[in-house]
């Protein structure tokens, strides 16, 4: 309903006329429009925020997707790491620890008829009085030389076959690691004990009597205790190496 406003107008006859005053209908309602923009002012506010948070949100979630699949990546090479090394260093080392004592207790007796000479502690039991001894054979085609050869052949090729994979170990290490050169320096101590270990099975094999059979049975097991000792701290350190 349009507004109406009265005025006055005294004419100079003293006659009061009264004369109406509209406002005109065909200009713009500003109070209208005012309150409209306010109205349209928070839809705008809310789809730039609504746009915003989505791009973000979608910005984190592909960082997210990213550093999922480096670590992953990660995992994987950690994993090919550990495989290697079990295929490579460590499994030449029980290569070695089962052949020697396939050969020893192949002439461990528990009775001794006075040719006999002690196997050691580690078969001795003193509480139940049982005592371990090596029967050396006094026939050459009995001693470990002729009675092995055979084994000792699967054995060294047992041994070469890991080759192949412990280089590709050190080449990993170098490659995918950082700070790897003190994790490589136990690797290499690693590789030179255990080559150590081979020069001792092959004076055993070669022993000609009880004495010098023992004694180098004793060298390599002293020595393949070091290795495992060796092995455990090179493990641990290798899991907790960081990758490039």
């Amino acid at each position: 309903m349009s507004s109406i406003s009265f005025a006055e107008n005294i004419n100079f006859t003293g006659n009061l006329t009264l004369t109406e005053k509209k406002t005109p209908s065909n200009g713009p309602d500003y109070t209208f429009l005012s309150s409209l923009a306010l109205a349209l002012i928070p839809i705008g506010a809310g789809a730039f925020v609504t746009t915003y948070a989505t791009n973000s949100w979608q910005k984190k979630k592909e960082q997210i997707q990213i550093n999922r699949d480096i670590l992953l990546d990660q995992l994987k090479i950690k994993r090919d790491i550990l495989s290697d090394y079990d295929q490579s260093f460590k499994k030449e080392g029980v290569i070695l620890d089962t052949f020697v004592i396939r050969m020893y207790e192949t002439y461990l007796v528990y009775k001794d008829d006075g040719t006999c000479v002690p196997a050691g502690d580690d078969y001795k039991d003193v509480e139940n009085h049982i005592t371990g001894y090596i029967k050396f054979p006094k026939n050459k085609n009995q001693q470990p030389l002729k009675k092995f050869s055979l084994e000792y052949t699967r054995y060294l090729k047992n041994v070469d076959s890991t080759a192949f994979v412990g280089n590709r170990l050190f080449s990993s290490l170098r490659l995918f690691y950082e700070n790897s050169d003190d994790i490589i320096k136990k690797l290499k101590d690693i590789d030179s004990k255990l080559n150590n270990g081979m020069l001792f099975i092959d004076q055993m094999i070669r022993a000609t009597n009880g004495a010098e059979f023992i004694k180098f049975y004793n060298m390599y097991w002293k020595l393949s205790k070091s290795i495992t000792n060796d092995m455990e701290a090179f493990e641990l350190g290798l899991v907790k190496l960081k990758i490039k």
